[in-house]
């Protein structure tokens, strides 16, 4: 054999071993990690049995049997409570207690435009922050609804109606991106 081709062999030997036709016995070690197991928390509102609508007009709360019968008349005040209780669990979980607002939907705009709706929440939260403190407490929701006397004239928003079924208490968490 001449001497070029004795060089291509080699170099091709050479490429073949370098490209791993052979390894080179170093030393490496690894380990795990440790702990890895993450769980995630949760957030929830369960209601209690009780509560419901009831006619504060004159001060002295009445319960109201069944709304869809009830009449409203300026000068009504109507007021929904209810307890529920909340289910917040994670080592940084933020929320806020809410209520969708249950006049937004109706078709009737006078009697729409001319009720007013407040909510506000009392018991496990301090201030409007929800947080894994209050896991298993209580919170109760009261949302009043008041058709102002002087809020309609002559005959406008009568025999309209509202849907107050639609009343919802939310618990939502709270974003943490900037």
């Amino acid at each position: 054999m001449n001497r070029l081709t004795k060089g291509i062999i080699a170099g091709a030997a050479g490429i073949i071993l370098l490209g791993g036709g052979a390894t080179f016995a170093l030393w490496n070690d690894s380990a795990t990690a440790g702990d890895g197991t993450i769980t995630s928390g949760t957030l929830s509102l369960a209601p209690k049995a009780g509560g419901g609508w009831s006619d504060i007009s004159t001060g002295t709360p009445v319960a109201i049997a069944d709304l869809t019968n009830y009449l409203v008349v300026p000068g009504d005040v109507l007021q929904f409570t209810k307890d529920y209780t909340i289910n917040a669990t994670g080592d940084n979980l933020e929320a806020t207690l809410s209520v969708v607002d249950p006049v937004t939907s109706s078709t009737d705009p006078d009697l729409k435009t001319a009720l007013q709706v407040t909510s506000a929440f009392t018991g496990a939260a301090s201030g409007d922050t929800i947080t894994d403190a209050d896991n298993a407490k209580t919170v109760t929701a009261t949302v009043t609804v008041t058709f102002p006397e002087g809020s309609v004239t002559n005959t406008v928003a009568q025999a309209q109606s509202i849907d107050l079924s639609g009343t919802t208490v939310t618990l939502q968490q709270k974003s943490r991106t900037p």
